[in-house]
């Protein structure tokens, strides 16, 4: 258990009160941005995302160490026991639930993709549309899997565990890490509160930030290629309709 500082307490309110606020704007300004600042402007907002969460995440080790506190507290260690097994084979079956669902997203047809579309509608400004926006989004990917778990995980949940039991330090956590997504919409809510949980709790249970950080990253990354996919089958669905309008209106008959 660490000793809170005044320091401890601005960034938990910065993760708790501001972070929330701030990606709401945020949110907002990149969709203005995606929608009117032509090509390369999702990859800039991602560049952006990722200066943010790298500059908190410095604020926060920065005061951590400056506290005299070892890198183990905030959950940088990897202890030989049962616990790491365990990560080792949850991080396992949860890549290949992932690989898996890869390999059946690409076995679908366009018209079946087409049907998924919904699923993104609550982030599809924030998908990647071109090869480039792809890279730059699984590099957003990996900074969010490794800050992330940093801020939420390791440094929250110490947080919080000065007045609650670890487990719940994790549920609390979790919760917060949601209303941080609130701009998603309830669904995003819902989805990144159970993630934040379990991550959490893998977190408690092994003591280290690198299975949840793996599974962060790749939860991340998944997300991104598989919604590529949908929305190319969207645009194509589209680009086929238009085409067929169009021979349509010309026909003399």
């Amino acid at each position: 258990m660490i000793e809170p500082t005044l320091w401890d307490h601005l960034l938990a309110a910065v993760l708790l009160i501001a972070f929330p606020l701030h990606a709401r704007w945020s949110w907002a300004r990149f969709r203005r941005a995606v929608a009117t600042g032509g090509p390369g402007a999702r990859r800039r907002e991602y560049v952006r995302g990722m200066a943010r969460q790298w500059t908190v995440t410095g604020i926060v080790l920065l005061g951590w160490f400056m506290a005299g506190r070892s890198p183990a507290s905030l959950g940088f260690q990897l202890p030989l026991d049962a616990g790491s097994l365990a990560g080792l084979a949850i991080t396992g079956l949860g890549l290949a639930f992932l690989a898996g669902q890869w390999r059946a997203v690409r076995r679908l047809e366009r018209a079946e993709l087409v049907e998924y579309a919904g699923e993104t509608l609550g982030v599809a400004e924030l998908l990647p549309r071109t090869d480039e926006e792809a890279r730059a989004f699984a590099a957003l990917s990996l900074t969010a899997g490794i800050c992330e778990e940093i801020l939420y995980r390791g440094f929250l949940i110490a947080w919080v565990g000065v007045w609650t039991g670890p487990w719940t330090s994790a549920l609390l956590a979790g919760l917060a890490f949601g209303v941080a997504h609130a701009y998603q919409g309830r669904s995003g809510v819902i989805k990144t509160g159970v993630i934040g949980i379990l991550a959490g709790f893998l977190y408690v249970g092994t003591a280290s930030l690198l299975w949840p950080m793996i599974l962060h990253a790749a939860i991340d990354v998944h997300g991104g290629a598989v919604g590529r996919r949908i929305l190319d089958a969207v645009a194509a669905r589209h680009a086929e309709r238009s085409h067929s309008d169009s021979e349509e209106g010309a026909d003399p008959s």
